[in-house]
């Protein structure tokens, strides 16, 4: 197991969460190429989420 993927072992996380404010383009488009999801818009901001149990596709892009 590689250094990076004992850190993720040792999170102990099944789940991140994100908030960002409307407009911010630059943003959203980094929580979309790690492979987050809006899940929810509000007044202010919209909540992205990653699921880190499914993710397969994040030790490719911090690795």
């Amino acid at each position: 197991m590689g250094r990076r993927d004992d850190r993720r072992a040792h999170l102990a996380a099944t789940d991140l969460f994100a908030g960002v404010a409307h407009g911010n383009a630059r943003s959203v488009a980094v929580l979309l190429r790690l492979g987050f999801s809006r899940v929810a818009s509000f007044d202010d901001y919209d909540r992205y989420h990653l699921d880190l149990v499914r993710c397969s596709g994040i030790r490719q892009v911090l690795g």
